[in-house]
């Protein structure tokens, strides 16, 4: 299952379907267009947990894992499909390790933590990322002190740091 807007994906979801028939793994494709797809409040099969195997891109932050595979994060009709936990996964440990990274401002605190959760996460392949998208971004040449962005930060983050000789 995955939406229809966008053609990469379509042409993965076929790559992927053609490796596991090859195993001998039937898939049956259900190409939906996103509204129906990422339907809230139950509708749509991402949120409801009516999937096998979903493809879909999803946005990263700055923080490795952030909040997004917490067992707490898991859509539900008690939680009124709310949450971005949709593979379900849940795993105590995880969610102990990203909590206390989550809730330290101190970089030399969080790293190992997120570390430890990698690796928690890696052991047990709730999802698999299979590629990551590039961000682009582009400035003058003359702009002095212009980073770009490694995540979804805008690329105004270091703005403050900018200089544009006259």
């Amino acid at each position: 299952m995955q939406s229809t807007n966008a053609a990469i994906r379509a042409q993965t979801t076929q790559v992927m379907a053609n490796d596991l028939k090859a195993i001998g793994i039937k898939v049956n494709i259900d190409l939906m267009v996103s509204t129906k797809f990422f339907a809230a409040s139950g509708d749509g099969p991402l949120y409801s947990g009516t999937y096998d195997l979903g493809l879909f891109a999803w946005v990263g932050g700055d923080d490795p894992l952030s909040f997004i595979y917490l067992c707490t994060e898991i859509p539900t009709k008690q939680n009124n499909y709310t949450g971005s936990n949709t593979p379900a996964y849940c795993n105590k440990d995880f969610d102990t390790a990203t909590n206390k990274a989550n809730n330290s401002l101190k970089q030399e605190e969080r790293k190992p933590l997120y570390v430890q959760a990698q690796k928690i996460i890696s052991a047990d392949l709730p999802v698999l990322p299979l590629y990551q998208r590039l961000n682009q971004s582009l400035a003058k040449t003359s702009l002095r002190n212009y980073k770009p962005a490694p995540t979804n930060t805008p690329p105004t983050w270091n703005a403050f740091e900018w200089e544009l000789p006259q």
